[in-house]
């Protein structure tokens, strides 16, 4: 018997005759097999043996082998390469039967008056991989759909860094309120779209003592809570923090509205004073505000911060919570 020739026994016992007890015999102790499943991996005859017990009971069906061909490669005196290709049709109590086929190399082993089985490895031909075509079409295909996955991933990443740096370019990244530059530039815009306006600075009364009583993590809260209230106050108007617990408000229009916004101010402040209880502080934590109007107390965003500012300190040397007006007015209640 030639190496071929034994390879053609093999297929005979296992597909056609399924005689798995004749086939034990024929396996080389070095055994190791190849199959075509991702389970199929054999690194021993044992394992080998063993997967032959499972498999006998699984189906009661064998194979008739309907073309195959063969190569021969010698490896050395007694050691020899077949390659080959079988074509199989399912034969079994089963209705429907179904054609078959595979590719296999085998290592077979020339022993006195026998031949041993040393290695087999099994392939299916991949129907996706055209002529040509060093990967399956398929591969190539689901390669660049994951590459594709991978780049809308990294894109949408890069997009929402990009948005994030834009966004924290012009707000505040403790209160999201507008930053100094950002609030700046829409002022001047406005106070070009709109002839009266309204400009307010606000500080918190005494804040270095709250941070020194609370601690800065605390003064945080306060500034965060503060922006929640001036953003529920001064609905339809400019706001944000221009430094440290120090807030700017804006307001246009096309007439004069010094009245309306004296009255968001004032229910800012009651808004401010029912929103500060989640602090659960002993007292009160009061602010103070200082108002210029546009154009009459400056026709630019410069000056008009400048008397704004002004007033300010004219409201905060006359007390805690108190208003002031740029021409030394102030309104007849104190906030």
């Amino acid at each position: 018997m030639e190496a071929q020739e034994f390879c053609r026994f093999v297929w005979h016992i296992y597909l056609e005759k399924k005689d798995y007890q004749a086939l034990e015999n024929l396996l080389a102790p070095d055994l190791s097999v190849i199959g075509t499943g991702a389970h199929e991996l054999c690194r021993n005859r044992e394992q080998a043996l063993r997967k032959l017990t499972e498999e006998e009971p699984l189906w009661d069906g064998h194979f008739s082998i309907t073309s195959q061909w063969y190569q021969t490669t010698p490896l050395g005196e007694e050691t020899f390469l077949v390659i080959g290709e079988l074509t199989l049709r399912q034969i079994s109590s089963q209705p429907l039967a179904y054609n078959a086929g595979f590719r296999f190399s085998m290592v077979v082993r020339r022993v006195p008056e026998s031949w041993q089985l040393v290695h087999i490895h099994r392939s299916v031909p991949d129907p996706e991989q055209m002529k040509g075509e060093p990967y399956p079409r398929i591969l190539i295909q689901q390669s660049n759909r994951k590459l594709e996955e991978l780049l809308e991933i990294r894109r949408q990443e890069l997009e929402n860094a990009n948005r994030e740096a834009l966004y924290y370019a012009r707000y505040d990244y403790l209160t999201d309120l507008m930053n100094r530059p950002f609030l700046e530039s829409e002022v001047q815009a406005l106070m070009k779209k709109k002839p009266y306006g309204a400009m307010m600075m606000m500080d918190v009364d005494d804040f270095k003592q709250v941070n020194d009583r609370n601690g800065h993590p605390f003064g945080d809260q306060v500034l965060s809570l503060l922006a929640e209230s001036l953003k529920a106050s001064f609905t339809g108007c400019l706001s944000g923090r221009i430094g440290g617990d120090e807030f700017l408000v804006y307001t246009g229009g096309d007439e004069p509205e010094m009245e309306e916004f004296l009255e968001m101010a004032r229910a800012f402040c009651r808004d401010w004073d029912c929103r500060q209880k989640r602090l659960g502080l002993s007292r009160r934590i009061s602010i103070c505000m200082g108002i210029a109007l546009y154009p009459q107390h400056g026709d630019n965003y410069e000056s008009l911060w400048q008397n704004a500012d002004k007033a300010l300190y004219i409201s905060k040397r006359s007390g805690k919570s108190a208003i002031a007006v740029a021409d030394g007015r102030s309104p007849q209640e104190d906030l």
